[in-house]
């Protein structure tokens, strides 16, 4: 693979998992026991150098691999099921990828594979045409595992692109004769996708399925309020109607449920990203 080559690879990438404007973490080579030595590096963007050497495409070689939450300011087209060896022993994690892969296919919605760095767990990846609000994303991840009947983490874990962040796949993928480097995507037939061919592989789920499975995790009361009206706001349409306002205000004034989240939130943040203020109306950066 030729430098022409390898920069149209690393651009490729980008598309596909763009660089984190807010935070990153680093990972150095792992231990005997299999635990990461980690750093997070807050308030520090991606910057494309850093892919070109967690790819393995600069002449600066580096012992290192980069971490991050795939997205932009505004939201993200890539969301990911972590399925753990600890939650998932044994035979029962075949089970459970079984069972996401079963329900995405029911969904109708296409998922990657990524085996975890530990080679014990699995990394299962989504993207979409269009950018959806990190909330969004997240609950169309929680709305998929419920139709799995499993419990799982996902990434993003909360409302902003400074949510935690997960180790990227592909490191030093370019230095690899197979082009797969230490974790890569496989199809269902667990084909290895090379990550020089992401763009011939990678189907873009439509932005509006994962928006309505978003919608169908909300509480009744919640959903129906976010269909509200067909107010514009900034030129925007908007999701919300102007009735909707005091309703909000009723809810956002009462506690929420021990263990649960606000009921109002994904509306309150609907309503401020067409405002154009997201991160002045709730901030729920979970680390």
């Amino acid at each position: 693979m030729n430098d022409i080559d390898n920069v149209q690879t690393v651009a490729e990438f980008q598309r596909i998992f763009p660089p984190n404007p807010r935070r990153h973490g680093r990972f150095l080579s792992l231990h005997v026991n299999g635990e990461k030595q980690a750093i997070t590096c807050d308030g520090q963007p991606v910057t494309p150098e850093m892919i070109e050497r967690h790819l393995g495409a600069s002449d600066t070689f580096n012992t290192w691999g980069l971490g991050y939450l795939p997205g932009q300011e505004n939201g993200t087209p890539c969301g990911l099921i972590d399925l753990d060896d600890k939650d998932f022993p044994g035979e029962e994690m075949d089970t459970a990828r079984n069972a996401v892969l079963s329900a995405c296919r029911a969904l109708d919605l296409t998922v990657y594979s990524e085996r975890s760095s530990r080679g014990h767990g699995w990394h299962l990846w989504l993207f979409t045409d269009a950018l959806l609000l990190y909330g969004q994303m997240r609950d169309a991840l929680r709305a998929i595992l419920q139709h799995a009947a499993i419990k799982a983490e996902v990434y993003p874990m909360g409302e902003t692109a400074a949510s935690r962040w997960v180790i990227t796949p592909y490191h030093h993928a370019l230095l690899d004769p197979r082009r797969l480097g230490r974790t890569w995507l496989v199809l269902d037939n667990g084909q290895p996708i090379p990550v020089d061919k992401l763009a011939e592989y990678i189907t873009f789920n439509p932005a509006e399925r994962l928006q309505a499975l978003a919608m169908r995790g909300l509480p009744q009361t919640q959903a129906a309020i976010v269909k509200q009206g067909n107010q514009t706001i900034n030129g925007e349409r908007s999701e919300l109607g102007p009735s909707a306002v005091p309703r909000l205000l009723e809810m956002a004034a009462q506690r929420a449920p021990l263990g649960g989240r606000h009921d109002a939130l994904a509306a309150f943040l609907n309503l401020g990203q067409r405002a154009g203020d997201l991160e002045g109306m709730a901030d729920t950066d979970s680390g």
